[in-house]
């Protein structure tokens, strides 16, 4: 009679974890071996992960869409340089007086 009962309890246990990893989750969608999420995960205790402050300097068809963050060009589209240009063994840096 025990071993029925724990038995039980095991599987009630192994049902509500099931269910909660459903429910964590439900905004995750798997693409081949990697995943990503639907919701915003939020910032982090030191501030990091938030939106960009801000907004990009679109023009035409690009108004309204998506703009990529993670190309060299990218800091050209919020503000008016790209910054720091790396072209190895050179490094760039685009000015106002070129």
């Amino acid at each position: 009679m025990k071993y029925s009962k724990m038995r039980y309890a095991s599987f009630v246990l192994l049902l509500f974890i099931g269910c909660v990893q459903n429910i964590i989750t439900a905004q995750t969608v798997g693409v081949g071996s990697a995943s990503y999420t639907k919701s915003f995960p939020g910032v982090d205790e030191a501030g990091r992960n938030g939106y960009p402050s801000g907004s990009p300097q679109l023009s035409g068809d690009a108004i309204g869409k998506p703009v990529p963050t993670n190309d060299w060009w990218s800091s050209v589209v919020k503000e008016d340089h790209a910054s720091n240009l790396f072209t190895y063994p050179m490094t760039l840096k685009t000015t106002n007086t070129g």
